[in-house]
């Protein structure tokens, strides 16, 4: 999870990526399973960049009706 943190700050290095327990264990999987892992990463993904996308549309609507009731 900390891979897809939308602050660069916040994300692993490489080298902590390569040496976590997670990708030690992706190392030792069968080719059946690393496509299922890859379909639920892609999966998480795309619902993590349609929230943000969504909460960015929030934002900015609320700005604008913050703007308009400044008027």
């Amino acid at each position: 999870m900390r891979m897809v943190a939308f602050e660069p700050k916040k994300r692993p290095t490489i080298e902590e990526i390569l040496n976590s327990e997670w990708m030690q264990e992706i190392n030792n999987l069968n080719e059946a399973q690393l496509n299922a892992l890859e379909n639920e990463i892609r999966q998480e993904l795309h619902f993590r960049t349609w929230q943000l996308m969504r909460e960015f549309v929030q934002n900015n609507d609320n700005q604008q009706h913050d703007y308009k009731s400044n008027k």
